[in-house]
């Protein structure tokens, strides 16, 4: 018989059991069992292999009987799994399905004797490695068969424990797939995942990775080998040469597909090994998938020097590359393959999803490029005879349409019913989604009738939006806010109508309020810079970038146009100008004029601010503001708006400072601070005359409310000691510098209480007494100066005279002397400003002006700065001042 058509089922066949049978028969005739017939193995292997004889014995076969023998290929069902109820029973290996007859004791009886027992064998051939069998043994006297299964088993496949990925096998688990990193890893044959389980166009290679001689390990990537973007390219690493399989790749070719709502693009790989022997299994080590601005990379360029060479891991190097997926982005790791799965070439093992959002969807991003290597966990897991190709299945590219009408809303109600169409206004897809129509958007025009469509649109065009170019002149009132595409059903969308609505306008003009007193007769037309007046179409009372706005112009007149009936109702606000306050109306409302009307009116008035001012004068003889008064000459003097009504200058009054002749000016006030009171800050050492609180008034509209006037009287000027009166009361200067730091006397080095660090400024090694008495000028002068000047501040800082008090008053002013040089010397030795020297002070500016080393201010002593004699002066116009009598030093 013939066996190229045999094919049982197993379940419902007599050698559906997997174990060594015997069946046995019952001879028509007699009622005695008949012995039943056996048939063995001589399991001389674990397993056979091809090139081997599987030994046969029959026994209880009648004397001289003979017996048929057949072997069968156990294959397994659709769940790949042998031993399980849809195994099936094959006749397509070589040897299988063809019956051959044995007789005991006849010539293919090995053992040739005629004694109940046959012996024969079978051949294994090459095509049954790895493979499973049954063999029958059946008696053509009696009917009685006998069945027995050996196999010649695979080896154990290889470990895939370390993958970060196992998709050996095909089960719910691999078919779900696995997570490494932005990818998804699925088991997935387009041919029958997709549903189609025959037939082609399901499976387009981009690029087919294959080393010469079948190397252990093989990379590449795709390239444009057909010259369809510039030079054809060249082969980098093991990348086939086929201009049909090996090509450039654009993004809008890869299919995108939803898995549990999450939008991906999908790239198939076949991996395409030889199936046994653990050849079908292959590791994929490296996945890397770059965005590019150009489809002509790699190598093969005429020159060379424009080959842009791909670095595993870092790309092409080039301007704007994008890297979308590292298969080792966090580590080096592998995923395991298993060609089997799949019907063969042609056909995908798995298919890797990556997220569509990972891909930028820019015009300069349009190429995209795959690398990939095997292999590299060697053994099992090397690569071998097949070529490995990646493709995409461009029946996945379901292409949709979209359309709509475009209407003229001739009464504003946002319904299109009896409304005509209007034509010649652009629509389009906000590709780059900036709300806006951009270059790389997709754009169409509306025909006479309003009529617009998009066809050939694909899955990447889902959530984007649908605009109109609103055309000059109108609003919308229909599809203000777009249409999204739903571009993963495929369906074709129609309805996506707009509508507009003709625009109106508001107008209005803003005035000048002369007297504060809101609007009134006497207001003129505003007559100062150009006034902001917007609509507050977010509502938030404050000008924002999206609020509508104009400015007045020279007559203080505004409008604003392009309004629509949403509009009615927002309110109108000026942006106060700045030194003005409101008054009058200080909103303003959207009305409805009609379709293409104005709504005038809405007007504005404000009251400019105005300013305060006076002079501070020296009462120089005490008795209030008389004629005698001079213009104030010593420090300025803080005048100030008491805010918050605490008779004191607080941190949130208004203040400003007297100038060089006594005059002073505080602007931006508005109505709310007329009847507020205004004061001086009294300088130290004076004391006020004359009028001691002043009150705005309201001088009107950007006006000035003068002669808010201080007078002060100042105090005697403070007291000093020369050096000659420190040198002929030496007893008073032990007393009073041993008060001020014990110990000292007239003895004490110069140096010593000055705080030199370089002991060669000052020469020799003059006592305080010493340099009270140093003769000449220069250094002298300076020491004998700043003795005495020490002394002075010593005795005023330390307050053990009468009543506790300093016996001298060691300060300055403006009367101290009438050279102003002077008095800038001695403000600049004054660091903490109080018009008082202290002792520290003093030695600051003399080691200063010497240079010594580490000085503590750096005012003197350099080019251009006031030097020793300038120094030394200025303690003598201290010195100089008036000198108590020597009896007010109590002992």
């Amino acid at each position: 018989m013939t066996s190229s058509d045999i094919s049982d089922n197993l379940t419902n066949d007599l050698l559906a059991t997997l174990d060594s049978t015997e069946t046995g028969s019952t001879d028509p005739a007699s009622s005695d069992p008949v012995p039943p017939l056996a048939v063995t193995i001589d399991q001389a292997d674990a397993d056979y292999a091809p090139g081997e004889t599987v030994g046969i014995t029959a026994t209880d076969v009648g004397d001289g009987g003979s017996l048929t023998f057949s072997v069968a290929h156990v294959s397994a069902g659709a769940d790949g799994v042998l031993g399980t109820a849809d195994d099936v029973l094959t006749y397509d290996l070589t040897g299988t399905g063809t019956p051959w007859v044995v007789t005991d004791g006849g010539a293919g009886d090995l053992d040739g004797t005629v004694n109940g027992k046959i012996q024969t064998s079978w051949y294994v051939n090459s095509d049954a490695a790895n493979q499973a069998f049954v063999l029958t043994a059946t008696d053509q006297a009696d009917g009685r068969v006998a069945t027995v299964n050996f196999t010649d088993a695979p080896p154990p496949p290889p470990d895939a424990s370390g993958a970060a990925a196992d998709l050996t096998v095909r089960n719910a688990t691999t078919l779900a797939g696995f997570n490494v990193g932005d990818a998804k890893f699925q088991v997935y044959q387009v041919k029958t995942d997709f549903g189609q389980s025959s037939g082609t166009g399901t499976f387009d290679a981009f690029v087919q990775v294959q080393g010469p001689n079948n190397p252990p390990t093989e990379q590449g990537y795709n390239y444009d080998r057909g010259g369809t973007y510039g030079d054809v390219l060249s082969p980098q690493y093991n990348e086939n040469t086929s201009a049909q399989h090996n090509k450039a790749l654009l993004l809008s070719d890869i299919p995108i597909v939803i898995v549990d709502g999450v939008a991906y693009r999908e790239f198939l790989l076949d991996s395409n090994e030889q199936n046994g022997s653990n050849g079908e299994f292959i590791s994929l080590d490296s996945l890397q998938i770059y965005q590019e601005t150009s489809g002509n990379l790699g190598m093969g360029h005429v020159p060379v020097s424009e080959n842009t060479p791909y670095t595993p891991g870092s790309g092409f190097g080039v301007t704007g590359e994008h890297l979308v997926y590292n298969l080792d982005a966090s580590g080096d790791v592998w995923v395991a393959l298993n060609s089997s799965l799949s019907s063969g070439s042609g056909d995908s093992d798995i298919r890797v999803l990556i997220k569509d959002s990972e891909f930028l969807q820019d015009a300069d991003h349009q190429y995209v490029y795959v690398y990939s290597a095997f292999g590299g966990q060697a053994g099992d897991w090397q690569t071998g005879s097949g070529f490995e190709e990646w493709g995409t299945n461009p029946n996945n590219l379901v292409t949709f349409g979209i359309s709509g009408t475009k209407y003229l809303d001739a009464n504003g109600d946002s319904q299109t019913t009896g409304d005509a169409g209007l034509g010649g206004v652009t629509i389009f897809i906000d590709k780059d989604n900036s709300g806006d129509l951009s270059a790389d958007d997709l754009t169409t025009t509306t025909a006479a009738n309003g009529t617009w469509s998009f066809t050939g649109l694909d899955a990447t065009f889902d959530g984007l939006k649908v605009y109109e170019q609103l055309p000059g002149g109108y609003v919308q009132t229909l599809g203000q806010a777009g249409y999204t595409i739903d571009g993963l059903s495929g369906e074709d969308q129609s309805g996506m109508d707009f509508a507009n609505f003709h625009d109106f306008s508001i107008s209005g003009t803003k005035y000048e309020d002369l007297t504060g007193d809101g609007t009134s007769a006497d207001d003129t037309a505003w007559s100062h810079d150009p006034v902001t007046i917007f609509i507050d179409d977010d509502n938030s009372g404050d000008f924002s970038a999206g609020d509508r706005s104009t400015t007045t112009d020279a007559s203080g007149n505004w409008s604003i146009g392009g309004l629509t009936l949403a509009d009615v109702g927002k309110n109108i606000y000026e942006v106060v100008p700045d030194g003005s306050e409101q008054t009058g109306t200080l909103v303003q409302t959207v009305g409805n004029p009609g379709s293409g009307g104005t709504d005038t009116g809405n007007d504005f008035t404000n009251f400019l601010d105005f300013s305060i001012s006076g002079t501070k004068y020296e009462d120089l003889t005490g008795n209030g503001k008389t004629a005698d008064d001079t213009a104030w000459s010593h420090d300025p003097v803080t005048i100030f708006i008491d805010d918050d009504n605490s008779g004191d200058l607080s941190a949130g009054d208004r203040s400003t400072t007297t100038g060089a002749g006594g005059a002073w000016s505080i602007g931006g006030l508005t109505l709310a601070d007329v009847g507020k009171n205004i004061y001086e800050v009294v300088p130290d050492g004076s004391q006020q005359t004359g009028i001691l609180v002043q009150t705005v008034d309201n001088p009107g509209s950007g006006g000035t409310d003068t002669g808010n006037d201080f007078t002060n009287f100042l105090p005697p000027a403070g007291q000093g000691l020369t050096p000659g009166f420190w040198k002929n009361h030496l007893d008073i200067l032990t007393q009073e510098l041993g008060e001020f730091h014990s110990g000292w006397n007239s003895n004490t080095s110069f140096e010593t209480i000055f705080e030199f660090q370089n002991l060669s400024k000052i020469p020799g090694t003059p006592s305080i007494a010493d340099a009270l008495g140093a003769k000449g000028g220069g250094v002298n002068h300076l020491e004998r100066s700043s003795a005495a000047a020490y002394l002075s501040a010593a005795v005023t800082a330390v307050p053990d005279g009468p009543g506790g008090k300093p016996e001298l008053n060691f300060s300055f002013s403006a009367a101290t002397s009438s050279n102003p040089a002077i008095i800038a010397i001695l403000n600049q030795i004054d660091t903490n400003d109080d018009h008082t020297l202290q002792p520290g002070e003093v030695t600051a500016a003399v080691r200063d002006v010497l240079n010594d080393t580490n000085a503590p201010t750096s005012n003197f002593g350099l080019t251009g700065q006031p030097g020793i004699n300038d120094i030394a002066n200025a303690f003598d116009a201290m010195n100089n001042q008036t000198h108590p009598d020597a009896s007010v030093f109590l002992i």
